[in-house]
């Protein structure tokens, strides 16, 4: 049975932070992930886990705004995570049809890239609020496919 997994960036964030992790949504990055969720209404998405840095978190809570319900976080989708054990654990691991992954770059390239072409450094390019809608079977390397990509413009 085949499954999908969204892949996406938070919005953009503002630079002045005392921590990477603590670095929070502009009101443009804030518009941005509302506009790409605005694209996604015609998808289901059965649970949403985020990365716990801040900006993750208020893209996160948008999506439950937008969507219903609530979020998870996981320390598995922080900037410099391993794509492979991210997708494994918190994809492969749940019975849910469609998760979302909210996260970051480089992560959420490299966990698109290793979905489609068991390639985790050829992935996909993530602007600050895309959205990689991908298609598996399974979660293996190579498994995926790529049905859309959307960012606040709309489809990419």
């Amino acid at each position: 049975m085949s499954r999908h997994i969204l892949l996406m960036r938070h919005g953009e964030a503002g630079l002045m932070a005392e921590e990477d992790s603590e670095r929070v949504l502009t009101e443009r990055g804030e518009a941005q992930v509302l506009a790409t969720l605005e694209h996604l209404s015609d998808l289901k998405i059965d649970h949403i886990i985020a990365s716990p840095y801040r900006r993750a978190q208020q893209t996160a809570g948008l999506i439950c705004q937008t969507f219903t319900g609530s979020f998870t976080t996981s320390d598995l989708l922080v900037p410099d995570a391993d794509p492979v054990v991210a997708l494994k654990e918190l994809v492969d691991q749940s019975s849910e049809q469609s998760i979302m992954l909210v996260c970051h770059m480089p992560l959420v390239s490299n966990m698109a890239g290793w979905l489609l072409d068991n390639a985790p450094s050829r992935g996909l390019r993530f602007a600050t609020a895309d959205v990689a809608v991908i298609e598996a079977e399974w979660v293996a390397g190579g498994f995926g496919v790529l049905e859309a990509v959307f960012g606040p413009q709309g489809r990419l």
